[in-house]
Protein backbone atom coordinates (compact mmCIF):
# COMPACT_ATOMS: atom_id res chain seq x y z
CA UNK A 1 0.00 0.00 0.00
CA UNK A 2 1.83 3.28 -0.80
CA UNK A 3 -0.48 5.95 0.99
CA UNK A 4 0.55 5.53 4.97
CA UNK A 5 -2.81 5.22 6.82
CA UNK A 6 -3.00 6.10 10.34
CA UNK A 7 -5.75 5.59 13.18
CA UNK A 8 -7.98 9.50 12.89
CA UNK A 9 -10.97 9.95 15.13
CA UNK A 10 -13.40 12.88 13.36
CA UNK A 11 -15.85 13.80 16.18
CA UNK A 12 -17.73 10.21 16.70
CA UNK A 13 -15.76 8.15 14.30
CA UNK A 14 -12.91 6.33 14.66
CA UNK A 15 -10.83 4.87 11.53
CA UNK A 16 -7.93 4.43 9.89
CA UNK A 17 -7.39 6.94 6.76
CA UNK A 18 -4.77 8.47 4.97
CA UNK A 19 -2.09 10.43 7.25
CA UNK A 20 -2.65 13.42 5.29
CA UNK A 21 -4.98 15.65 6.32
CA UNK A 22 -8.81 16.03 5.14
CA UNK A 23 -10.85 18.83 3.83
CA UNK A 24 -13.82 19.53 6.10
CA UNK A 25 -17.19 20.67 5.88
CA UNK A 26 -19.83 21.66 8.23
CA UNK A 27 -23.30 22.11 7.64
CA UNK A 28 -26.92 22.40 9.12
CA UNK A 29 -27.27 18.67 9.28
CA UNK A 30 -24.15 17.32 10.16
CA UNK A 31 -20.10 17.21 9.12
CA UNK A 32 -18.16 16.39 6.08
CA UNK A 33 -14.24 15.11 6.07
CA UNK A 34 -12.97 14.01 2.58
CA UNK A 35 -9.60 13.19 1.43
CA UNK A 36 -8.97 12.76 -2.31
CA UNK A 37 -5.94 10.72 -3.65
CA UNK A 38 -3.86 10.59 -6.39
CA UNK A 39 -5.90 7.66 -7.99
CA UNK A 40 -3.08 5.37 -7.12
CA UNK A 41 -4.55 3.15 -4.69
CA UNK A 42 -7.37 5.56 -3.45
CA UNK A 43 -9.26 8.59 -5.66
CA UNK A 44 -11.65 9.81 -2.61
CA UNK A 45 -12.36 9.05 1.25
CA UNK A 46 -15.42 10.76 2.51
CA UNK A 47 -16.48 10.87 6.11
CA UNK A 48 -20.20 12.10 6.84
CA UNK A 49 -21.98 12.86 10.23
CA UNK A 50 -25.12 13.76 10.29
CA UNK A 51 -28.29 14.36 12.48
CA UNK A 52 -30.83 11.72 11.94
CA UNK A 53 -34.11 9.78 12.20
CA UNK A 54 -33.10 6.59 10.28
CA UNK A 55 -31.88 4.83 13.10
CA UNK A 56 -33.06 1.57 12.72
CA UNK A 57 -31.76 -1.47 11.10
CA UNK A 58 -34.46 -1.09 8.30
CA UNK A 59 -33.50 2.83 8.18
CA UNK A 60 -29.62 2.10 7.97
CA UNK A 61 -30.19 -0.52 5.02
CA UNK A 62 -32.75 2.16 3.20
CA UNK A 63 -30.05 5.05 3.12
CA UNK A 64 -27.64 2.18 2.11
CA UNK A 65 -29.71 1.17 -1.36
CA UNK A 66 -30.14 4.89 -1.44
CA UNK A 67 -26.32 5.50 -0.96
CA UNK A 68 -25.57 2.64 -3.87
CA UNK A 69 -27.74 4.24 -6.35
CA UNK A 70 -26.41 7.54 -6.23
CA UNK A 71 -23.12 5.55 -6.71
CA UNK A 72 -24.39 3.54 -9.66
CA UNK A 73 -25.85 6.79 -11.19
CA UNK A 74 -22.26 8.11 -11.01
CA UNK A 75 -20.91 5.17 -13.00
CA UNK A 76 -20.25 4.83 -17.24
CA UNK A 77 -23.32 3.35 -18.27
CA UNK A 78 -23.00 -0.82 -18.08
CA UNK A 79 -24.32 -4.04 -17.61
CA UNK A 80 -21.09 -5.41 -15.96
CA UNK A 81 -21.70 -3.06 -13.25
CA UNK A 82 -22.46 -5.47 -9.72
CA UNK A 83 -23.51 -4.39 -6.30
CA UNK A 84 -22.65 -7.30 -3.38
CA UNK A 85 -24.14 -6.61 -0.14
CA UNK A 86 -21.71 -7.29 2.79
CA UNK A 87 -21.73 -7.75 6.73
CA UNK A 88 -20.54 -4.68 8.02
CA UNK A 89 -19.10 -5.10 12.13
CA UNK A 90 -18.76 -1.42 13.37
CA UNK A 91 -17.80 -1.41 17.24
CA UNK A 92 -20.38 1.11 19.06
CA UNK A 93 -22.85 1.14 16.73
CA UNK A 94 -26.49 0.43 17.13
CA UNK A 95 -26.77 -1.07 13.79
CA UNK A 96 -24.65 -0.95 10.01
CA UNK A 97 -24.95 -2.28 6.48
CA UNK A 98 -21.97 -2.07 3.89
CA UNK A 99 -21.48 -2.55 -0.10
CA UNK A 100 -19.66 -2.61 -2.72
CA UNK A 101 -20.27 -0.85 -6.35
CA UNK A 102 -17.82 -2.13 -9.19
CA UNK A 103 -18.47 -0.30 -12.49
CA UNK A 104 -16.10 1.89 -14.46
CA UNK A 105 -16.16 6.01 -14.30
CA UNK A 106 -14.77 7.45 -17.29
CA UNK A 107 -13.77 4.28 -18.64
CA UNK A 108 -11.34 3.39 -15.18
CA UNK A 109 -12.44 0.15 -13.47
CA UNK A 110 -13.36 1.77 -9.84
CA UNK A 111 -14.90 0.24 -6.81
CA UNK A 112 -17.01 2.33 -3.87
CA UNK A 113 -16.94 0.66 -0.60
CA UNK A 114 -19.46 2.31 1.33
CA UNK A 115 -20.52 1.53 4.93
CA UNK A 116 -24.01 3.55 6.55
CA UNK A 117 -24.19 2.85 10.37
CA UNK A 118 -25.89 4.85 13.42
CA UNK A 119 -25.36 5.11 16.89
CA UNK A 120 -29.19 4.40 17.62
CA UNK A 121 -29.51 7.96 19.30
CA UNK A 122 -28.88 10.56 17.33
CA UNK A 123 -26.60 10.35 14.42
CA UNK A 124 -26.28 8.74 11.03
CA UNK A 125 -22.31 7.51 9.83
CA UNK A 126 -21.52 7.21 5.84
CA UNK A 127 -18.37 6.22 5.09
CA UNK A 128 -17.30 5.97 1.23
CA UNK A 129 -14.14 4.85 -0.14
CA UNK A 130 -14.04 5.25 -3.93
CA UNK A 131 -10.81 3.22 -5.44
CA UNK A 132 -9.31 2.10 -8.57
CA UNK A 133 -11.24 -1.68 -9.09
CA UNK A 134 -7.02 -3.17 -8.71
CA UNK A 135 -5.54 -5.27 -6.15
CA UNK A 136 -4.27 -1.76 -4.40
CA UNK A 137 -7.24 -0.18 -4.57
CA UNK A 138 -9.37 -3.06 -2.90
CA UNK A 139 -6.65 -3.24 -0.49
CA UNK A 140 -6.88 0.35 0.86
CA UNK A 141 -11.11 -0.11 0.87
CA UNK A 142 -10.90 -2.89 3.13
CA UNK A 143 -8.30 -1.29 5.62
CA UNK A 144 -10.49 1.88 5.65
CA UNK A 145 -13.87 0.22 6.03
CA UNK A 146 -12.87 -2.61 8.55
CA UNK A 147 -12.02 -1.52 12.20
CA UNK A 148 -14.17 1.59 12.26
CA UNK A 149 -15.80 2.71 15.59
CA UNK A 150 -18.16 4.88 16.83
CA UNK A 151 -18.35 6.80 20.60
CA UNK A 152 -21.30 8.57 21.60
CA UNK A 153 -20.81 12.04 21.07
CA UNK A 154 -22.64 15.45 20.77
CA UNK A 155 -22.70 17.54 17.79
CA UNK A 156 -21.42 20.88 17.88
CA UNK A 157 -24.04 22.98 16.49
Amino acid sequence: MLTRLIRTRLGPVTLDAPEFPPRQFDGAHGHLWQWVGDGGELISLSVAVRKSRLLTEDGVRGHLLWEVREVQHDLDPSPESQVAYLPADVSGADASAAATVDGARDGHPVRSHLVVTTDGARHQFVIHALVPDNHLGREMSGAVTTGIQIYPWTMPT
